[in-house]
């Protein structure tokens, strides 16, 4: 029996959560979001939030050293690109309920824009933080809350990104040298869901 094609089977999941999404416990989840918002204040930046489903060019965000035509090999436009495919990426699975791994979204933004990507363990906390900032002031959400780790948990990576664009108290971002023990604790879980959530609802119909 051939081997299911990860494109089919990466419809066939979205296809099943689709079918989901109208169910009791998430149009409760969606209420008691919008809840929330009536009572929350605007993201720090003041922007009006609104909703962006598509990765129009706007003013690009990147920390770090910018100098040279190349970031990790990529010249400067096409890095660009990556993060506009990452976008367009991460919003669909949005709309769709869902999350994806670091490996997913490497190879989608790949086979995406043509490129034979190599190793992504260097680029990709690059790559989250550049498509974080793409969508941070539109919605006040971590977009890439939906990226996770093989066994569908955030790594620690992403704790770090919450507290360095202020989302997250930065006494509750793991240290790099605890990564090879750390394990979740309840209020990162509780902030990670609580943005899985956001971002459903923002992008959801």
């Amino acid at each position: 029996m051939a081997a299911e094609h990860p494109e089919d089977r990466r419809a066939a999941r979205l296809a099943a959560i689709r079918a989901q999404r109208g169910s009791a416990e998430r149009e409760q989840q969606i209420s008691d979001l919008e809840t929330r918002r009536k009572i929350d204040p605007p993201p720090k930046s003041g922007a009006v939030r609104t909703r962006r489903t598509t990765s129009a060019p706007r003013n690009r965000r990147t920390s770090g050293t910018t100098a040279g035509q190349a970031f990790f090999g990529h010249p400067w436009a096409e890095w660009h690109q990556m993060v506009d495919a990452g976008v367009a990426h991460l919003v669909e699975h949005a709309e769709a309920g869902a999350t994806t791994t670091e490996t997913e979204l490497w190879q989608h933004i790949g086979t995406t824009l043509g490129l034979s990507l190599e190793d992504p363990r260097l680029p990709m906390p690059f790559l989250l933080r550049d498509i974080t900032n793409r969508q941070l002031e539109d919605t006040g959400l971590l977009l890439t809350a939906l990226v996770t780790r093989d066994d569908g948990s955030p790594s620690p990576a992403f704790f770090r990104l919450a507290a360095q664009v202020g989302r997250l108290p930065s006494v509750q971002a793991p240290a790099e040298s605890q990564d090879a023990t750390w394990t979740m604790t309840d209020r990162q879980e509780a902030f990670w869901r609580d943005q899985l959530q956001g971002l459903f609802a923002w992008y959801g119909d």
